[in-house]
């Protein structure tokens, strides 16, 4: 990466990804510049050194807030992440409608755009393949959250195809620190107690400050292609939720969801949300997209990019320190086991 002084915009500060990449900004002797909804006292900008704005990326006075910022490039995490089969007005308001501003407005000011897709936008693959980014495959649950990412990355292929200059990244299930709005962690902290079925799917884990990395490069120095998948180590859930139990010293799961349970799960779900006047987390949407295997292919990020993601092992490690540094964890239980034997 060039040691040029640039100035990057990062929407979206105080989310797991968008804080790594702040931070990993800085690292690098970057200016930079956030914007968020959350103001500058936000637990997760207070050790960030930038100018902050705190905004919307639906205001309608975005445009005006920016300005008067001299931004080399625009790397856009802001999202609505909402896994469910309602909320998608509000999915699109931001998702696709704050893609668009950011677009546009990068656009006029010949600004480069780095634009956060996710993998939940690329085909589906059949269980046991990867699928990289010319790989064609299954539709993907059509949750709020995936149709309005999707209405967001088209945003960004109509700017690519026009000539902007833009690119979309796809990351994978992203596991580490700084997750102060609780993305991967609700996972982590759901698992505090047992859990005897696991997901029968599986998901492709990187850590966001491998990630962070590879975007910045992008944001810096440009790359040979537009679109790079930045995905991890492809496990399933089953091996997953072991591995988090284990952090925990919590009982793992023992199987991997099956049919019958998997349907009375979704009929449970739907009517317990039927009753409720905002969809929870625990939905048939959510339980369906658990079913499926979100395996892909890094390897042109690799090449272009020398992107790599660490050990899914270490970014767990990371992720449940941090949570417990935070108070959002209680203390590390000691295993029980039994000593080893010594030999003379």
């Amino acid at each position: 990466m060039t040691q040029s002084r640039k100035k990057i915009l990062v929407t979206g500060a105080t989310g797991l990804l968008g804080n790594n990449i702040a931070r990993k900004a800085l690292e690098l002797g970057l200016d930079l510049v956030t914007l968020s909804r959350s103001p500058k006292s936000h637990l997760s900008l207070r050790d960030v050194e930038s100018q902050h704005i705190q905004a919307d990326v639906t205001d309608d006075a975005l445009e005006k807030l920016l300005q008067d910022s001299q931004i080399d490039c625009v790397i856009h995490s802001a999202a609505k992440i909402h896994i469910g089969w309602k909320q998608l007005s509000d999915s699109l308001s931001v998702n696709e409608s704050g893609t668009r501003r950011i677009v546009e407005w990068a656009r006029k000011r010949q600004t480069r755009v780095v634009h956060v897709s996710t993998v939940n936008c690329l085909p589906l693959p059949t269980p046991g393949n990867l699928l990289d980014e010319s790989g064609t495959g299954g539709l993907q649950t059509p949750s709020s959250y995936v149709v309005s990412k999707q209405a967001a990355q088209r945003v960004c292929d109509e700017a690519i195809e026009r000539g902007d200059d833009c690119f979309a990244v796809y990351p994978g299930f992203m596991l580490g620190p700084y997750d102060w709005q609780l993305s991967s962690g609700k996972m982590i902290l759901a698992l505090q107690k047992f859990r005897p079925w696991a997901p029968a799917g599986g998901c492709s884990v990187c850590d966001p400050r491998d990630v962070a990395s590879a975007i910045l490069k992008i944001a810096v120095d440009g790359a040979p292609a537009r679109h790079y998948i930045l995905a991890g180590e492809n496990i399933t859930y089953l091996e997953l939720w072991t591995q988090i139990a284990k952090q925990l010293s919590t009982r793992p799961p023992v199987i991997a969801m099956r049919k019958p349970a998997r349907v009375i799960g979704k009929l449970l779900a739907d009517i317990s949300n039927a009753c409720r006047k905002t969809e929870s987390e625990f939905n048939s949407a959510a339980i369906e997209m658990a079913q499926q295997f979100h395996h892909y292919d890094s390897s042109r990020a690799h090449r272009d990019l020398q992107y790599a993601s660490r050990s899914y092992l270490e970014s767990l490690t990371d992720a449940v320190q941090w949570l417990r540094e935070q108070g959002k964890l209680g203390p590390q239980k000691q295993a029980n086991k039994k000593p080893l034997p010594t030999t003379s």
